[in-house]
């Protein structure tokens, strides 16, 4: 559902919802999953375009979906997943990170308190952005749990990020 600003997508129980964002640069060529015939993203996005499209199931192959956790409503703007300011200060903070980070780590660099953090980094990861590490032994709310940026759509990452802050 969409008001003209912004875009709605909420997945039920039942079902699948997914998505994936297209943004500059569009250097890559897709493949529709049920037909056969390719995209070339450069032909047909504009050099700033960003686009986010959500669907029921994956419509291309050669770009990655993200799929939308059951009973969660996101919010579209702009081409974009709709986060707070200080949800893409901390995706800014753990990708330009070397390693992995801490919620304390990020609680301090973006000068939150530790529970908003958590929260900030949950829906981080419900929506496919970060990851916990696989070498925690702490529960995701801990606040020495680690997280770092979701390797499959790091690409994607990158170009939003660059996209929103040159």
């Amino acid at each position: 559902m969409s008001n003209g600003d912004y875009l709605f997508a909420f997945r039920s129980r039942a079902g699948s919802l997914h998505y994936t964002i297209r943004a500059p640069p569009h250097e890559a060529i897709v493949k529709l999953a049920d037909e056969d015939f390719e995209v070339d993203l450069s032909d047909v996005k504009g050099r700033d375009e960003v686009a986010s499209i959500v669907a029921t199931k994956e419509l291309t192959i050669g770009e990655v979906w993200v799929s939308i956790p059951s009973e969660r409503l996101m919010i579209f703007k702009d081409g974009l997943p709709y986060l707070a300011k200080e949800q893409w200060s901390i995706l800014a903070y753990v990708r330009r990170s070397p390693h992995r980070v801490s919620i304390r780590d990020v609680s301090i660099e973006v000068s939150l308190e530790v529970d908003e953090a958590v929260r900030c980094i949950t829906y981080l990861r419900e929506i496919g952005m970060l990851r916990q590490d696989g070498r925690d032994v702490v529960p995701p709310t801990h606040p020495d749990a680690t997280f770092y940026t979701n390797p499959d759509i790091r690409r994607i990452i990158d170009s939003i990020l660059n996209y929103l802050f040159p």
